[in-house]
């Protein structure tokens, strides 16, 4: 009975293992603004990601990942799944990740016909 207790609650806490603080994975004091081709998006919880594929100024092509909130809050925040599709082109304003150069957390993604969608209201907000 003892085992099947410690089993049970080891597997209710995985998901919570999984998840991640925001300070703890991105830098708020390195703001980066992000402009390129969406590729993979994943609607999921407890967040979303998503690929952009960005020409640097030397015409070098990197693949950023992209952490938008869970897809629960996206959609009550007004996205659709067809929100953000493959072969977009975006603008994505966020924090750049603390271990990997091209992790990025969005505080907001601007679509080509100028709208505005919001990851996280509370994202970019932390430190006021």
């Amino acid at each position: 009975m003892k085992l099947a207790t410690v089993a049970l609650l080891a597997c209710a806490a995985l998901p919570l293992a999984a998840h991640h603080s925001f300070s703890g994975t991105y830098d708020e004091s390195k703001p980066v603004t992000l402009e390129g081709t969406v590729s993979k998006v994943l609607f999921r919880n407890p967040h979303s990601f998503f690929s952009l594929e960005v020409t640097g100024t030397d015409g070098k092509l990197t693949s950023w990942s992209v952490e938008l909130q869970g897809a629960g809050e996206l959609f009550a925040n007004g996205w659709t799944k067809s929100s953000l599709k493959d072969g977009d082109h975006v603008i994505v304003s966020g924090a750049q990740g603390k271990t990997s150069p091209t992790r990025a957390a969005a505080f907001t993604v601007t679509l080509a016909n100028g709208q505005v969608l919001k990851s996280n209201p509370h994202w970019g907000e932390m430190k006021k």
